[in-house]
C-alpha cells in the first residue's frame, strides 16, 4: 500500500462532511452534492501527495468550483427550457434533430484531433484558464484556440449545409 492511499483515506475523513455541508448549500439538497463532492476527491487524488498547506481549503476551492460550475450548467438549461417553453415552434420533430445529428458527427470527423479536444473540453464546462493549465499552454493562448476551433467548426457547418 502506497502512502497515498492512507493519506488521501485521512482526507476524506476529516473534509467529506464540511464539503457536503458546503455545496449543499450553495446547490441545495440535490443529488450533485454527492457527485460533486466525489468530483472533488477524484481531482485532488493525483496532486494529494504534493498538497502543501491547509489541504481542506484546497479542497473546498475545488468543491467550490464544481459547484459553481454546476449552477451555471443548471443556469443554461433552465434559459433553454424557458427559450422552448415561450416559443414552441422552436421544437423541432425527431427526423430534423437526427439530420442535425449526423451533420454534427460529420463535422466533428472532419476537424482536427487538437480542434476536437479543445471543443470537447469547453463542451464539457471547462473555462479558458482550465483548458490553458490542461493543454500546458497560457490563458490567451487557450482562448485563442477556442476561437480557432470554433471558427474551423463554424466554416465546416456552413460547407456541409450549402
Amino acid at each position: 500500500m502506497t502512502t497515498e492511499a492512507p493519506a488521501l483515506e485521512e482526507l476524506i475523513a476529516s473534509s467529506q462532511p464540511l464539503l457536503r455541508l458546503m455545496c449543499r448549500s450553495i446547490l441545495g439538497g440535490d443529488d450533485a452534492v454527492d457527485d460533486i463532492v466525489q468530483e472533488t476527491f477524484a481531482r485532488v487524488y493525483p496532486r494529494v501527495e504534493r498538497l502543501s498547506g491547509d489541504r481542506i481549503a484546497y479542497l473546498v476551492a475545488v468543491a467550490r468550483n464544481l459547484c459553481r460550475r454546476e449552477l451555471r450548467r443548471r443556469g443554461w438549461r433552465l434559459r433553454l427550457e424557458a427559450r422552448l417553453r415561450a416559443n414552441p415552434e422552436v421544437r423541432r420533430n425527431p427526423e430534423e434533430s437526427a439530420v442535425d445529428r449526423v451533420e454534427l458527427l460529420d463535422v466533428w470527423d472532419r476537424l482536427s484531433a487538437e480542434d476536437q479536444r479543445v471543443l470537447g473540453a469547453c463542451a464539457s464546462g471547462m473555462r479558458h484558464r482550465d483548458i490553458a493549465r490542461w493543454l500546458g499552454v497560457t490563458d490567451d493562448a487557450a482562448a485563442q484556440r477556442v476561437s480557432r476551433a470554433r471558427r474551423r467548426a463554424r466554416q465546416l457547418t456552413a460547407a456541409i449545409a450549402s
